[in-house]
């Protein structure tokens, strides 16, 4: 996972895949990745935009 820290308190991660976008399991996948990464709970990580994009935007609690 690549990571960039942004100005105005935002940050921009770069993380690839093996996932097949079945069922959402790509997106599970990122949301597991980030969590690992940012040590916190799967449950505080929400999807805000891009579901179907290979740009997407997390909400993280």
């Amino acid at each position: 996972m690549n990571y960039e820290d942004r100005s105005g308190g935002s940050s921009k991660f770069k993380e690839s895949t093996s996932r097949k976008d079945l069922e959402g399991k790509a997106n599970k996948a990122v949301v597991v990745s980030l969590a690992k990464f940012l040590k916190v709970k799967k449950s505080g990580i929400i999807l805000v935009k891009g579901e179907k994009s290979k740009n997407k935007v997390f909400e993280i609690f």
